[in-house]
């Protein structure tokens, strides 16, 4: 079943239906335009746990982007969110890569992955 899962104001997980999520994070500590800030910045920033802060929520001009499954032996594997093969996740992605690779992942063929490097991003 497809769902959103959120992370501490600062990212959301999209779950496909063929078992592939999507990590979006852009909070404090991320390879993001929050790369260098700590949890005690959230105050600073106004991170959304004040009325007014929800109201306007907590955003960055990019984000770190993972693709992950998780396998029937409950081991997470990790694969890079750009080439789609094993690896770790990809900084500073902009909202038009973010996209991108949400339309790819979410074409995956039920249990494996299609190659689909030649529409990957520049």
């Amino acid at each position: 079943m497809s769902k959103f899962t959120s992370h501490y104001n600062s990212g959301v997980h999209i779950t496909f239906d063929n078992g592939y999520t999507v990590s979006i994070q852009w909070g404090p500590s991320t390879y993001s335009q929050h790369h260098n800030l700590d949890s005690l910045s959230y105050e600073k920033l106004e991170a959304p746990s004040t009325p007014s802060a929800l109201a306007n929520g907590w955003s960055s001009n990019t984000a770190e982007v993972a693709v992950m499954k998780l396998e029937e032996d409950k081991d997470t594997i990790w694969y890079n969110p750009i080439t789609l093969e094993l690896g770790d996740p990809e900084g500073w992605m902009t909202t038009e890569q973010v996209v991108d690779v949400l339309q790819r992942v979410e074409q995956i063929s039920v249990g494996k992955i299609r190659r689909l490097i030649n529409r990957c991003p520049a």
